[in-house]
């Protein structure tokens, strides 16, 4: 085992290290097509044009791939530092809510139930991240039907329920779900990086709660947050 761990080790470093090696080559690199759109403008052929802005989606995706990277690779060495405060979770759900149902197709049909006056101590950027992910991954794998928020306090936990009726996840892939960069057969003609769930649990853990998973084939998803509940900071 400990040869085992050893190579864990080196590779969860190596992820670290060329994540934040590679950012500032990629951003020179962004900021020279900027450069090279605004000089050649009034000169640039329609497929120079349309080229330049391939490479800068390209370019803004790798951002994005790498950000996920370095943020797995602090959870991994607990360097994770997010400052945690008072926020209001009914809130920040129905802000979510507001701005998700918007972008939704008119064949999905979105729901919530969200208890009113529920707080918890948490970072607010990445809660908003953790229920985007989740709400996003629910769409993507619902051409039709409807989407449920849900948001629960009892006693001692705060509940976070979301509830598709999509295509659902089998049972040889419900273990590896969170696993960085798994992708079921069926899905791995979509977009993605594979790392949004992982990311996802990670910010669970942080905030020291639990993800959990129930699905079956052709009949939806349901994920739930469980967080202990704060009284204080």
């Amino acid at each position: 085992m400990i040869p085992i761990q050893h190579a864990l080790e080196k590779q969860k470093s190596f992820v670290s290290d060329a994540s934040h090696e590679l950012r500032t080559p990629l951003s020179v690199f962004y900021s020279s097509l900027d450069i090279l759109e605004s000089d050649e403008a009034s000169n640039m052929s329609d497929f120079g044009k349309e080229l330049i802005e391939d490479l800068k989606h390209e370019a803004e995706l790798m951002k994005e791939l790498l950000d996920k990277l370095l943020f797995l690779a602090r959870h991994d060495k607990n360097r994770i530092h997010s400052t945690k405060e008072k926020i209001s979770l009914t809130e920040l759900l129905l802000t979510i809510s507001r701005k998700f149902k918007r972008a939704l197709p008119k064949s999905i049909v979105f729901e919530t139930e969200i208890q009113p006056n529920v707080e918890f101590i948490g970072n607010s950027n990445n809660i908003t991240e953790l229920i985007y992910i989740l709400l996003d991954n629910a769409a993507q794998y619902t051409q039709r039907g409807s989407i449920y928020l849900k948001l629960l306090q009892t006693d001692k936990m705060i509940y976070i329920y979301i509830e598709d009726t999509g295509i659902g996840i089998s049972k040889e892939d419900l273990p590896f779900i969170f696993d960085r960069f798994f992708r079921s057969d069926a899905v791995r003609n979509r977009n993605g990086t594979g790392l949004g769930l992982a990311i996802a649990d990670s910010i669970v853990q942080d905030h020291g709660g639990t993800l959990t998973v129930q699905s079956e084939l052709e009949k939806g998803t349901t994920f739930c947050i469980q967080f202990p509940l704060y009284t204080k900071k």
